[in-house]
């Protein structure tokens, strides 16, 4: 889908762009984007560039979750690991994070993740691993 330019960057829900809380569904795989909370409690508001402490747990931009349960403005969530693990629990208010989708592909290469290199890069031209 092209950006078209009077469809304003916040209501697009395509994978990257926040979610809007109307938006969120059970079986979503989604990411913290961005935080709404205030400077004092976040380094840099609307940026995500260092991990959030949620529910005791360090989550870090990119971490893949799936949207388990919803009760707006809160949303429970699973910490999506390698092999089809899952930890968590993750309880989100929507009212102080961002939440963005991820692709498909992206939760494949976290679920599908080997600690072997592929073999394609075993082989590497530059011999660099």
């Amino acid at each position: 889908m092209k950006n078209d330019p009077e469809i304003p960057r916040q209501q697009l829900t395509h994978n990257g762009f926040a979610v809007p809380m109307d938006d969120i569904t059970t079986g979503q795989f989604v990411s913290v984007l961005g935080s709404n909370l205030p400077a004092s409690m976040n380094r840099v508001p609307g940026r995500c560039d260092h991990p959030f402490d949620l529910n005791g747990r360090r989550v870090t931009p990119g971490t893949p979750l799936i949207v388990l349960k919803i009760s707006l403005p809160f949303v429970l969530c699973g910490i999506v690991g390698p092999k089809k693990t899952m930890s968590g629990p993750i309880v989100i208010d929507m009212r102080a994070f961002q939440l963005c989708r991820l692709s498909e592909d992206f939760i494949r290469g976290v679920v599908d993740f080997d600690e072997n290199l592929p073999e394609s890069l075993d082989s590497n031209e530059n011999g660099a691993v």
